[in-house]
């Protein structure tokens, strides 16, 4: 593999430092997760052809489930693919009828990432992508831009919400045309979910906003639109899936999740991908988990390996592989020069760590400063690892990109 670019290099040690997963430079993180990635590769790949799927990657904390999306993520962005990703939080809920489904979806529209831009918020970026194919057409065919918008953008008009999306993607475009600023953002406003049905209609000339249309059917109507602009599909990454447990209609956000299923499995979602993470207590927990519907019960199992199954099941990186990825991590710090800690050197770190390797967090930002430490003191590094202390976790922040 080569080596770390200097972007992701600064990613990969920004987060870690942090104790959270980076968006970037995932795939110099590799270890322990090849049969996993090559599963959800051929997943992507059938997205690419027009498919689609659903996948839930479970794992106990630590086990690594929040790095595999996001390394899932990467992978995505790679292929072309529209990426978006969110928490799923008490605030933040499935049913369109919550006032949280709109926080959920705007939470995810923010965090659109494309191939050229990994970091998120690139949903205008999509939007000026459509529209600049659309003017090139109606340019070539000596036709008026907006009309050549609005035709090309009528065949989302057949999904639900989809004529205001449309009258939103040509308001944007007009309002850049136009030097109106304040109508562009509106209408980004608009397909972010962020806009009220007042100024919608004041601004806009919209009656209708995303908030009573599922969220399955917004997802799928911006996986069509991020085809239409030229990208290959869209994924949806939902992380923290436990957080359904406290729901306030534990049954109506059991169904959203089943419809999604049904339509991913069926086929009814093109060019769309799910990928839901949490414990293993979010499926079979008896109070609260997803197979106290009985219809989730029966399409994700609980047991078995199956890697073309729904359900990915993660297992903590065993000793050597943690070494491994210790071995990574320093290859990253290095940035492609030589580092001031032996292979031996890895091996006492992950021994002097053992009880804690439970913590991969934790553990990471310790041997960060082992690193920076035998660096700064070339030479015996042994009283270095000896000295090592490994911090309490703390709740990590968002994903550094």
């Amino acid at each position: 593999m080569t080596a770390a670019s200097p972007r992701e290099r600064a990613a990969v040690l920004r987060s870690l430092r942090a104790k959270t997963v980076p968006l970037l430079g995932l795939d110099h993180l590799r270890v322990g997760r090849d049969r996993e990635a090559r599963a959800l590769e051929r997943d992507l790949d059938r997205v690419v052809d027009g498919g689609s799927t659903a996948r839930f990657v479970i794992g106990e904390p630590g086990s690594g489930t929040t790095f595999f999306l996001n390394l899932v993520r990467g992978l995505a962005l790679d292929r072309r693919l529209v990426a978006l990703r969110a928490d799923l939080t008490a605030d933040r809920s499935l049913v369109a009828t919550a006032e949280g489904a709109r926080s959920l979806y705007t939470e995810l529209t923010r965090s659109t990432a494309t191939p050229a831009r990994h970091g998120g918020g690139a949903l205008a970026a999509v939007v000026e992508r459509f529209a600049s194919t659309a003017v090139t057409v109606a340019r070539e065919r000596g036709r008026d831009p907006e009309r050549v918008i609005r035709e090309r953008a009528a065949r989302l008009a057949e999904l639900p919400g989809g004529h205001g999306f449309a009258e939103a993607v040509a308001a944007y475009w007009r309002g850049h045309h136009t030097g109106d600023e304040l109508l562009a953002v509106d209408a980004l406003r608009w397909l972010r979910g962020e806009c009220p049905p007042a100024r919608a209609r004041a601004a806009l000339g919209l009656r209708e906003t995303l908030d009573d249309v599922p969220l399955a059917d917004r997802l799928k109507l911006l996986a069509r639109f991020a085809t239409m602009a030229g990208y290959r599909g869209l994924l949806v990454c939902l992380d923290e899936l436990d957080t359904l447990a406290a729901a306030g209609d534990r049954a109506a956000e059991h169904e959203a999740v089943r419809r999604i299923v049904e339509d991913s499995l069926g086929g009814a979602s093109p060019h769309l991908a799910h990928l839901f993470a949490g414990t293993p207590s979010a499926l079979t927990d008896p109070r609260y988990g997803l197979h106290t519907c009985e219809a989730l019960r029966t399409a994700l199992p609980s047991a078995g390996e199956d890697l073309f199954g729904p359900v990915v099941r993660l297992r903590a990186l065993d000793g050597e592989e943690f070494t491994r990825l210790l071995e990574a991590v320093r290859d990253v710090h290095a940035g492609g020069g030589p580092s001031a800690l032996p292979d031996e050197a890895l091996r006492e770190f992950a021994r002097h760590c053992a009880d804690q390797l439970g913590r991969p967090r934790a553990v990471l930002r310790a041997f960060l400063d082992l690193l920076s430490a035998a660096e700064a003191e070339p030479g015996d590094w042994a009283p270095l690892v000896r000295a090592v202390r490994v911090d309490a976790e703390q709740p990590a922040p968002r994903a550094v990109a």
